[in-house]
């Protein structure tokens, strides 16, 4: 019993004063942001919120399943649990702990999984987002992480493009690479038109999305400019030699190749046009808090 409260009044101190310290000084209480005005979305805004959340459940879920050997040793050595155990089997006292803690590994390796896979996706979208960005030099606007409804909750496009060429919908996807393949192509993706054929297996993902995030955003911009966009569909693929049978509109590409993709499309936006689409995405890129 001693112990036990010992341990709780650690934890009291422990938690009281970070908040009394931390979230009751002058830098919290008294002060306030120098920045009033809000920034743009950077490349994987919402995957970085996504990490971040699961950042904070992760630490709180790897904190919780430290604890608990502590509170079964404060249950086990109880005398009520003595009392128990006498009558049934010490070997309780064994199983009990390792079951649980095998529960508990299953638990947190879903939940690293999940971060693992969030994680490179943000990795991916920030490397595409670098490569696009070097387009601003020869006068496109480049906008990150477009909230396709205005709450900014919504499902997101990637990349936006827009320029003399035209308005381009990025989506990009990012997978890992097996370490071998029977025919040592290890790097090379096909896109037959219709699927997109890995090394390692075969899937649609990332192909219907980035030609619907092109038809919303075709509404979207036509409807608030009120004039005729017509966004292109590009699926990038970080990583991988791209092999692209593609049928228009839907461009497959490696990120490197985005900019001379873009560029070999006829010129169809003049200067006022393209600022005032680049007003109306602004609009809802423009919503992170300093």
């Amino acid at each position: 019993m001693q112990s036990t409260l010992i341990i709780a009044f650690y934890f009291l101190g422990l938690f009281g004063g970070l908040w009394f310290l931390c979230f009751r000084s002058k830098t919290f209480k008294d002060r306030k942001k120098p920045v009033g005005e809000k920034m743009l979305r950077s490349p994987g805004n919402s995957l970085f919120e996504k990490v971040e959340t699961l950042m904070d459940r992760m630490n709180f879920l790897l904190f919780t399943a430290g604890l608990l050997p502590i509170l079964l040793i404060q249950l086990i050595g109880s005398p009520l649990t003595e009392l128990v155990l006498t009558q049934t089997n010490q070997l309780l006292v064994v199983l009990c702990p390792f079951f649980l803690g095998v529960g508990i590994s299953y638990f947190l390796s879903r939940k690293l999984l999940n971060l693992s896979h969030n994680l490179l996706g943000l990795k991916g979208e920030r490397l595409v987002g670098e490569m696009l960005n070097k387009l601003m030099k020869v006068g496109f606007d480049v906008f990150h992480d477009f909230p396709l409804e205005p709450d900014g909750k919504s499902p997101n496009i990637d990349h936006i493009v827009v320029g003399p060429n035209g308005v381009f919908a990025i989506e990009t996807k990012t997978w890992r690479k097996p370490k071998e393949t029977s025919d040592g192509k290890n790097w090379e993706v096909t896109f037959d038109g219709k699927q997109l054929k890995f090394p390692h297996f075969t899937t649609k993902k990332g192909i219907g999305q980035a030609t619907q995030n092109a038809r919303l955003l075709s509404k979207h911009l036509s409807a608030s400019t009120n004039e005729t966009i017509r966004a292109v569909p590009i699926l990038a693929l970080p990583g991988w030699f791209v092999s692209s049978k593609s049928i228009d509109p839907l461009i497959v590409v490696n990120p490197k190749q985005i900019q001379s993709a873009i560029l070999a499309k006829d010129k169809t936006i003049d200067e006022s046009l393209q600022k005032k689409i680049a007003y109306q995405l602004e609009l809802r890129c423009r919503d992170v808090e300093f």
